[in-house]
Parts: structure tokens; C-alpha cells; sequence
């Protein structure tokens, strides 16, 4: 039975007194940058006391570096609300632009913002309309009435859900109303109008450990039944919905059969909802779906289209000629491709309607090279709108870094490149480029008709370790078409078959037991970086793509985003970014199947790299801080883990509590450093193994972890206990001596039983028992389940660790078992 509704946030009325603005910023005392504080207190006021100059202008890019297609008319951004702002979304509303985004205050969380710019030139004016809070994508829809509507997601009590309310004159009426109805994560939401009357929005919901898309109908009498629109077996991501003149219900977006991301489109009509139709269907990644309609009852659907073998096993192994276009990281290149569903239901495409340049660039480029004809072109995140002529404008970011893939080039980035274009009679209008850029791949972009064009908003500016100047916070610019709506699209390419069935997830791994207690076994990555990090930006991918991988691809059951704390505005707990990725950390859990951890990594230090893994929100700290130091200020809920390369200094320092694992092998380099690991372990430190991605590298390393229940709590309790192996596959491995697991100490008289049970997914070459860093003995099965029982003639104090190939080269190394024999005395 589901739980009583959550109270909903609090909405603030405007006060109707005049007067100055009250100010009520509170400066957090460990706060640790007068410019945040400066910040806080400029959020506290609203934005009309406080109009914003002209920003400065970004400087150029490096055109080595990223080069972006040349545009037709650069248009500035007009900055509104403050830095600090950001998710900004913009409804074009009685011949004036009104925005809702979110203001960040450093120690007190999210207010959502109502703005408004009127014409002539006027300034924006906002007000804050709820009180600080977790909230995300802030939605203004305008129904059937001419009445504007607000959309958002809010935290409460751990829980996500979707809410709407009213607005009047940019004021909430009444208190907001909750529509998403079950427990889990409720994100990613849509919303379109009506005809009529009544608003229909979807959102990706979690339903019993794995995303599916929903839609419900609101208006006046109150909010129709919840629809499951994706009948998949399969995750189902980010949802587009649009409603066509004729009152006919669209609802796009994207699910993992797999093998890939494909795109599909269902429509609701005269109450009855049609068959799942492929949009798009090929072994190459496509999602990220939009839809718009015109007054032709056509909707026009543009996607994103990738790589094929996205996630698949790679290793980076620091060789740009790893990398291609068939397979190599989450990020190599995209496209966006078009679709119309015409009034009969078909579905046509074009083979490359948008404009591209670059990608033909890349295909010329020298050295000549079939291996990267598209690889370091990036199209992406479209967003759709008809005009008020009827004319379909598409807005979407871009750059194209032509050495990826060639050469290799680090610790690079100069911003996305937002651009727009509207389609005509005539073909496409000449290109425009807004400014400034997009810093990151998780920064918004919307659209929206507005008089004879659109109006965009969209977030810019980046924290990095770089101190650069370039501009933060939300913009705003409005661009105008020309010519006549396009009649005939002349898109040929039929597609929109039903739905093929997709692959069923991979079975959970047999349990095991030991001392008579049940554990279930996890896979997880507790090492992986996004284009937050400054190190391989191009690559890595988002926060989004991390979480699809993990979720869908790797079919991972924890994962650990360890983006450098000296990206992450320099280490500052009470920092926007910080507060950014900590949101998207609990939007992504699922129920008891996925459980992200609060991570990042200290990559600075004097003693070595360390990924920092916890169970607490607010543990970020500065990357200067030595190792040992770093630890003081750490409890029970928090541990560290040392990676590759380490460094001479690592060994020198241990904690057994807050250090209690080691990443044995790494996907991005390719290489084992149980040499190194040795090392420590003959000094008496007790260190479990694991295996990690770090960048670029996919379906290659995993942390495996037994652990009595699913939970976050109980799978970081089992982290610390070292009831783990590191694996480049999904290999099941049991090491046991009596009744202790492997990563535990044992005191005997004797030596006991050495107990290996392994399932390959590929037969088993070797197997090798490891005594005190040296092999001890070979086993050669050549199967893929082999059970090996064996007791070795030793006494006094050892450590033993088994390690094994497959015949496909994959590895695993079972953390190892500390044994103290100590033959009882004589009677």
C-alpha cells in the first residue's frame, strides 16, 4: 500500500508590502570562498533590486583544440536571475517572456524562480516562489485557456516525485499538486497542452527496479489514472510528449533492448492507447528523443544517433588508436536525426536533413583513416518547437575536436557550441549561434515559439581547476524566421515498425553460504569519471550517459561517479556542483536493484590518488589535503580507496578502517598492479581487491562484493569488510577458509581448507594460488565451473589470495585471507 502523499513543498506568497528587499543570507561558517558567499547573498535578493550588467563575452576557443561550425549571425544571451541560477525552462506568454529556473544558495539548497521579460526592452523581474529545497527541471506549459502552468521535481524524504501547480500573474493558486503516484524515483518529466483543456505529462519512473515511462492527464477536475506508456522488459529513459491539434497523444522515448539504445513513439487516441512503433532501431546508440506538432497534425521527432557497441567491453589503455567509431568510450560522436509522423500514422525519415558540416570535415581529415570517419563529431541534445508560422525550429549544441581518436590530448575543453536553425519552404534558414556556451553536458537547454521565431534559455559557465572567466548562470535570446512553413518534408525513408523484443536481463547469480548465512553476490564500479572532470572531457561522457551505462549496459548494481574534487569547484562541500552531482546520485536509485554511492576523487594529494566512497551527501573535501589527514576527518561511513598509479608515497601511511580495499586492476590502463599491491600487503596491511574503470573504459572492471542484503547501507558494510573480488567480467568467485570469507583474519592452529568456487563466462585456463606475493601452485581446469579444495603444508602468518584466467583473457583476483596458525601448546 503506498504511503500517505508527502506534505508538499512550501509556497511562498510575494509580500504586498513595498519596500526594500529583505536580505537573508546566511554565510555557512566552514564556507571556504568569499566568491560563493558573495554569491549567496546576491541569490537572496531579487533579481529586480539587483539588475545584472552585460557579461563578459567568452574568449575564443582554442581552434586546435575544438572547432565549431561557422554560423551565419552570433547572438548574445541576455543573463538573468544570478550565477548561481541554472535549469532554466520559457514559456512565451501574453506577448512576454516568462522563465522558471532554479537558484542555488550554498548551505540551504534550491529556490525555484517565476521571472518575466516584457517588451521594449524592460529588465527581467523574478521572485522565488517556494521555500529552499532539492528540487530539479522547473516547467512552464501554457494549456488551451491561455494559463500558465508549473512543473517540477522535488525531493521529500529521499523520495522524487513530480508536482504541478497554477500559476496567476506569476503566482502560485493554491498549493501544488503531486502526480506522480508510486514509490521510487519519479524524474525526467514532459509536459504538453491540450487542445482542449487539460495538460498531459510523462516522466521515467522507477517500477519495481527499472525505469518505464508514465503519462497522466491533468486539469480543473483534478488528474486522470497513471498510464504505463512503455511495456518494455527493459529500462525506458527520458521521455518526450506532445499533443496534436486533433487531441492525439504522443509519447516518445528511448529503452536498451540489449544491445542498444533505440527509440520509440506511442500514441494515445480517442482513449485508447496504439502499439509501440521503432522510431529508430540499429545496433548504434540513438535516444535523447523531442517531439514537436504543427497545425498539420504532423509531429516532427528529432534523436540522437551514436555509436555502435556503446558500453561494450573496451579498454582504454592510454592509445588513442584504441578508440574508433565501432568501439571505444560512452562519447566518441553524434548526430541528430529528423522524423515526421505524418496525419496517416507513417513515420518518415530522412537520411541527413539537418546540416552537419563537420562531420564531413572529419571524414577528410588527414591522416586518413577508416577507423574514425565520424569519431570527435558531436551533435546532440536537440530541442524542437513550431513557430507561430508554422516553421519547426531545432536548437542543439555541438563542436568537433578533429585530433580524437589521432592524437592524444588531455586536460582540453572549451565549452559546447549552442546553435538553432529553423526549417522553411525554401530549406534550412541560415545558422545561428548562441552565446555563451554550455560548460557541461548536464546544463539545460529549452526552447519555445515566440512571435515569428523562438525564444531559448539555457545554462552556461564551468567550475573547474581551470580559473577561467567565461560566463555563468542563465541566458536568454530570442531569433526570428523567415519564409514559409514546409509542406511537403520530403522524407521518403519509411521506419516506425512495432516494437522487436528485447533481451531479457542477465540472471542474478547464484547465492552463496558461509557460516550459515546467506550473501548475495553485487557487481559494481566504484571508479568512473564524466565530462564534470577536466581530464578527458571529449570521452567520458555525462552524469546521464554514467547512469545509463551502469544501469542498462553493465547491468552494475552500485556504481561510485568519482569526478575530481578540484573539478568539483575545488573540493567545496557547500559548492553548486557538488549540490548538482549529489541529485543526480539519489534520482537514480532503483528500489533494490541500483544503488549509486555519494563519491568523488582526491586526486592531488602528496600520498597518492584516492577515490573517497560514502554513505553521507556532504562529504567533499579539498584534494590538497594529505591522505592521513584527510582520513581524520572521515567516520564509519566513509572509506577511501587507492588506485592506479600509485605513487612511491602510498604505502607509507595505512588505516585499515578508512583504507580497506585497493583497486588491483584498472580498465583505462590496462594493467594489474598486484606487484605493487604486494608490496603493502607484505608490510601488514590489510587491503580487499577490486577492479575499476577510471576513464573511458566500459564493461571491463568490476568491484564484486558479497553482501547479506540489498541496500546501499549493507553492500558499503561489505565494501569495508572486504568480502570482495576485482574482475575484468562478470565472474562469479567464492573464496572461503571454514566459515570466513575471503578479506578476513583468521587465528588456527592448523592450516584449514582453502575453499574456490568460480562460474567463468568463458571456460577457466589457469588458476593460481598465491602465498605471501608468491605463486604457490598452479591449477589448469578448462572449465567454466570449477570448485578446487585445497590445504597447504604452512605455518605461522600468511597471506593467500587465489588469482584466475579465462581462456579469453579475462581475470579475477580474490581479496586475500589473512591466516595466523599458531600450533596449540603441548598438554
Amino acid at each position: 500500500m503506498r504511503a500517505p502523499d508527502p506534505t508538499p513543498p512550501q509556497i511562498l506568497m510575494p509580500r504586498t508590502t513595498p519596500g526594500r528587499p529583505r536580505i537573508d543570507a546566511k554565510f555557512p561558517r566552514d564556507h571556504r570562498t568569499l566568491l560563493l558567499a558573495c554569491a549567496a547573498l546576491r541569490a537572496a535578493i531579487p533579481a529586480a533590486a539587483h539588475p545584472q550588467p552585460a557579461r563578459q563575452e567568452e574568449p575564443p576557443p582554442t581552434q586546435t583544440n575544438f572547432v565549431y561550425d561557422p554560423a551565419a549571425e552570433m547572438v548574445a544571451g541576455e543573463a538573468f536571475g544570478t550565477p548561481l541560477g541554472y535549469e532554466a525552462h520559457v514559456a512565451s506568454w501574453q506577448g512576454a517572456l516568462w522563465s522558471t529556473w532554479l537558484e542555488f544558495t550554498p548551505g540551504k539548497g534550491d529556490r525555484i524562480h517565476i521571472g518575466t521579460r516584457g517588451g521594449g526592452g524592460r529588465p527581467w523581474t523574478s521572485r522565488p516562489i517556494n521555500a529552499p529545497g532539492t528540487y530539479a527541471e522547473p516547467t512552464l506549459t501554457l494549456d488551451a485557456r491561455d494559463r500558465l502552468w508549473l512543473s517540477y521535481e522535488a525531493e521529500t524524504g529521499g523520495q522524487w516525485d513530480v508536482w504541478i501547480v497554477r500559476l496567476q500573474d506569476g503566482v502560485p493558486v493554491g498549493e501544488p499538486q503531486r502526480v506522480s503516484a508510486g514509490k521510487g524515483a519519479d524524474i525526467n518529466h514532459c509536459v504538453a497542452a491540450a487542445p482542449s483543456q487539460g495538460l498531459w505529462i510523462a516522466w521515467q519512473s522507477d517500477q519495481q527496479g527499472q525505469f518505464d515511462v508514465l503519462a497522466r492527464r491533468v486539469s480543473d477536475e483534478g488528474m486522470g489514472e497513471v498510464a504505463t506508456v512503455s511495456p518494455h522488459p527493459r529500462g525506458d529513459w527520458q521521455p518526450s510528449v506532445v499533443v496534436a491539434a486533433n487531441g492525439v497523444v504522443h509519447v516518445g522515448w528511448d529503452a536498451y533492448d540489449g544491445e542498444s539504445f533505440n527509440v520509440h513513439l506511442r500514441s494515445l487516441d480517442d482513449g485508447r492507447w496504439g502499439p509501440v512503433r521503432d522510431v529508430a532501431r540499429s545496433p548504434a546508440f540513438e535516444g535523447r528523443v523531442q517531439l514537436a506538432a504543427d497545425q498539420l497534425n504532423r509531429v516532427w521527432i528529432a534523436w540522437e544517433e551514436g555509436e555502435r557497441n556503446w558500453g561494450a567491453p573496451f579498454r582504454g589503455n592510454h592509445k588513442p588508436e584504441n578508440l574508433s567509431d565501432e568501439r571505444g568510450p560512452l562519447h566518441r560522436f553524434r548526430a541528430l536525426r529528423l522524423a515526421v509522423l505524418d496525419e496517416q500514422g507513417t513515420v518518415r525519415s530522412g537520411r541527413e536533413p539537418l546540416p552537419m558540416p563537420a562531420r564531413a570535415k572529419a571524414a577528410a581529415r588527414e591522416p586518413q583513416s577508416n577507423r574514425v570517419q565520424h569519431t570527435g563529431v558531436f551533435y546532440e541534445r536537440a530541442r524542437l518547437a513550431i513557430d507561430g508560422a508554422g516553421r519547426p525550429w531545432i536548437a542543439y549544441r555541438h563542436y568537433y575536436t578533429p585530433w580524437l581518436g589521432i592524437e592524444q590530448r588531455s586536460h582540453v575543453e572549451a565549452g559546447w557550441g549552442v546553435y538553432a536553425r529553423c526549417l522553411s519552404a525554401e530549406g534550412w534558414s541560415p545558422l545561428y549561434r548562441l552565446a555563451p556556451s554550455q560548460g557541461d553536458g548536464l546544463q539545460r537547454l529549452e526552447v519555445t515559439a515566440h512571435a515569428d521565431g523562438i525564444a531559448a534559455v539555457w545554462t552556461a559557465g564551468r567550475t573547474d581547476r581551470v580559473q577561467n572567466q567565461r560566463p555563468r548562470g542563465s541566458f536568454a535570446a530570442v531569433l526570428h524566421g523567415h519564409g514559409d512553413a514546409p509542406r511537403d518534408v520530403s522524407m521518403t525513408e519509411s521506419a516506425g515498425d512495432p516494437m522487436a523484443p528485447a533481451v531479457a536481463r542477465r540472471p542474478r547469480p547464484e547465492p552463496a553460504v558461509v557460516g550459515g548465512r546467506q550473501y548475495q553476490l553485487f557487481y559494481g564500479d566504484l571508479h568512473r569519471h564524466t565530462d564534470i572532470s577536466l581530464c578527458l572531457v571529449t570521452v567520458d561522457g555525462t552524469l546521464d550517459d554514467a547512469y545509463r551505462y551502469a544501469i542498462e549496459v553493465a547491468g552494475l548494481d552500485f556504481l561510485g561517479i568519482t569526478d575530481h574534487a578540484r573539478d568539483i569547484a575545488q573540493g567545496d562541500a557547500l559548492g553548486h556542483l557538488w549540490w548538482r552531482n549529489r541529485k543526480e546520485v539519489f534520482r537514480h536509485q532503483l528500489g533494490t536493484t541500483f544503488f549509486p554511492f555519494v563519491a568523488f576523487e582526491a586526486s592531488r594529494t602528496v600520498t597518492a590518488d584516492h577515490n573517497v566512497i560514502s554513505l553521507k551527501g556532504d562529504m567533499l573535501r579539498p584534494d590538497v589535503l594529505p591522505i592521513p589527514d584527510l582520513w581524520k576527518e572521515l567516520d564509519d561511513d566513509t572509506l577511501t580507496i587507492p588506485h592506479q598509479p600509485i605513487r612511491r608515497q602510498t604505502w607509507q601511511y595505512q588505516d585499515d578502517k578508512r583504507r580497506p580495499l585497493v583497486e588491483v586492476f584498472q580498465g583505462f590502463r590496462d594493467v594489474s598492479i598486484e606487484d605493487n599491491v604486494n608490496q603493502a600487503l607484505g608490510k601488514g596491511y590489510h587491503l580487499g581487491f577490486i577492479a575499476s574503470s577510471d576513464h573511458m573504459s566500459t564493461s571491463a572492471s568490476y568491484a564484486c562484493v558479497w553482501s547479506e542484503d540489498a541496500s546501499r547501507e549493507a553492500i558499503f558494510r561489505s565494501l569495508q569488510a572486504r568480502r570482495t573480488y576485482g574482475a575484468t567480467t562478470n565472474i562469479r568467485l567464492v573464496v572461503r577458509a571454514g566459515d570466513h570469507w575471503m578479506g578476513e583474519r583468521i587465528t588456527a592452529t592448523t592450516m584449514p581448507v582453502l575453499e574456490f568456487d568460480a562460474r567463468g563466462t568463458a571456460p577457466i585456463a589457469t588458476v593460481e594460488l598465491v602465498v605471501d606475493g608468491k605463486l604457490h601452485q598452479t591449477f589448469s581446469p578448462g572449465e567454466r565451473d570449477v570448485r578446487i579444495r585445497e590445504r597447504p603444508a604452512l605455518t605461522g602468518s600468511h597471506y593467500i589470495y587465489f588469482r584466475l584466467q579465462q581462456t579469453d583473457g579475462n581475470r579475477a583476483w580474490s581479496s586475500p585471507l589473512w591466516i595466523d596458525i599458531r600450533p596449540a601448546a603441548p598438554h
